[in-house]
């Protein structure tokens, strides 16, 4: 059990400010707890947590965008909220967006905030996950991304940038 003081409760949003709020969002922590992303319907970025004595209950942290793009309508009874992953180093966050067609991969360095997409039609379910060995990104990807929610998703590991790709599973 943890025997040290417990910190303050954080908000961390009030209401969603996001298209679809009603969905909610995802978050992740970053590799060494510093950091935390948010994915909401149309963007993704990072909460601006206070620690130690700013810690007292504030108001919700502010956010700092990292990319911001079009919502997904799903016509449906749920929403599309990107996938995040953090590399293992918690510089970079990589993630999934709706570039208005379809879906693709992208990443950004935290610091630099210049996001680039790195795996281009990755589909609608396209997952994220960085390899804690090594600076490598593992993706899964519609093995037909325009049949939209209906594809079938294959694994893939690849150089950060998205070069390299070499399909895992199924081989």
């Amino acid at each position: 059990p943890f025997d040290g003081p417990q910190p303050a409760p954080v908000r961390l949003v009030e209401t969603y400010p996001a298209a679809y709020a009603w969905w909610g969002g995802n978050y992740a922590w970053s590799p060494g707890g510093e950091r935390l992303a948010y994915a909401f319907a149309d963007e993704v970025g990072l909460l601006d947590i206070p620690t130690g004595a700013e810690a007292a209950p504030v108001a919700e942290p502010a956010r700092s965008i990292l990319h911001n793009f079009t919502a997904y309508d799903t016509g449906a009874d749920w929403a599309w909220v990107p996938a995040l992953g953090w590399s293992a180093d918690g510089q970079t966050l990589a993630f999934t967006a709706h570039d208005g067609v379809g879906f693709d991969i992208w990443q950004s360095g935290v610091s630099t905030g210049s996001p680039v997409a790195v795996v281009p039609d990755a589909g609608l379910w396209s997952q994220v996950a960085w390899s804690p060995a090594d600076p490598r990104l593992l993706t899964t990807r519609a093995n037909n991304p325009t049949a939209g929610e209906d594809s079938r998703y294959a694994l893939w590991l690849a150089d950060s940038d998205g070069s390299n790709a070499a399909r895992l599973f199924p081989p």
